[in-house]
């Protein structure tokens, strides 16, 4: 059974069938334990190991597709692919950065264009970026910023993984959310054994 949050679950019902599917007819010799989503996954693992470019991605969409016993359920483009999945993925906060670095652009540096310590450009040095095959222009990045008419380059950029949502996640599945509040509800002080290193003296004295 698959769990996901309530927020950003359009696609919930794609990523159930897409893990009741097979990858292709079972009376052909589909292997049970090869759900589609489980396909998909192994897929995009691979993809980001090896750098795989979204062109190159197609194609072996496109060549499994052809190899794989008709009919089968192989999605078209990586879009697709991605798709499938993005209810289970977790949220990413891109932060722009100074190049030395020095500072983060958020909060009162949110609308500084150039680094108050060191005094570093807040853009890239103009010089464009080499674009790999099948990737989207740079200048069309959710990390560029400013106007419509001048989207610069940010020299540096900051992924920054929210950990709210990934406890979110966590207690989203009850075995885990079981573990996670043992220490408040299940833990027990025993006064003549160490039972855990929260009750030492030394710890205490932190």
């Amino acid at each position: 059974k698959i769990r996901v949050l309530q927020k950003g679950t359009e696609n919930l019902k794609t990523v159930n069938n897409a893990a009741k599917k097979s990858v292709y007819e079972k009376s052909k010799g589909c292997p049970t334990h090869w759900s589609l989503l489980r396909f998909i996954l192994e897929l995009l693992i691979l993809k980001a190991k090896y750098r795989w470019s979204d062109s190159s991605f197609n194609d072996l969409l496109k060549l499994l597709s052809w190899l794989l016993p008709k009919p089968n359920f192989i999605l078209a483009n990586t879009y697709q692919t991605k798709k499938v999945v993005s209810p289970l993925t977790l949220g990413v906060e891109r932060i722009h950065a100074c190049r030395n670095p020095c500072i983060l652009y958020r909060g009162k540096y949110k609308k500084l264009d150039k680094c108050p310590t060191c005094g570093a450009s807040r853009p890239s040095n103009g010089k464009k970026r080499k674009k790999k095959k099948g990737a989207p222009d740079p200048s069309e990045e959710d990390s560029c910023f400013g106007d419509e008419n001048k989207r610069r380059i940010p020299a540096l950029v900051m992924w920054y993984l929210n950990p709210i949502d990934r406890l979110r996640r966590i207690f989203a599945n009850p075995a885990f959310a079981k573990l996670m509040r043992w220490w408040y509800c299940e833990r027990t002080k025993d006064e003549e054994r160490l039972s855990h290193l929260a009750d030492a003296t030394l710890v205490a004295k932190i």
